[in-house]
């Protein structure tokens, strides 16, 4: 089974783990907020899961798999041309 492990800045501390990717992404996001610092989740494995940055007092968050997913698709696009 599959653990999430909610950090603070680029691995740096961890603050939570949990069994549900849902809790751990809402857990960083709380976090976040509140210390208005940088968190980062990912999995047991250190496969990055989800991103939650701190730029000028804005929080802005990121699927790392949705972003990967993204940019595969626009190399795939671009080979093709």
């Amino acid at each position: 089974m599959t653990e999430y492990v909610v950090t603070v800045g680029i691995g740096q501390r961890e603050v939570c783990r949990s069994s549900s990717e849902v809790g751990a992404i809402a857990y960083a996001e709380a976090y976040a907020r509140k210390y208005m610092e940088n968190v980062s989740v990912h999995t047991d494995e250190a496969h990055p899961v989800f991103l939650v940055d701190v730029v000028d007092g804005q929080i802005l968050v990121t699927d790392c798999d949705m972003q990967q997913a993204a940019w595969d698709q626009f190399i795939e696009e671009d080979d093709k041309t």
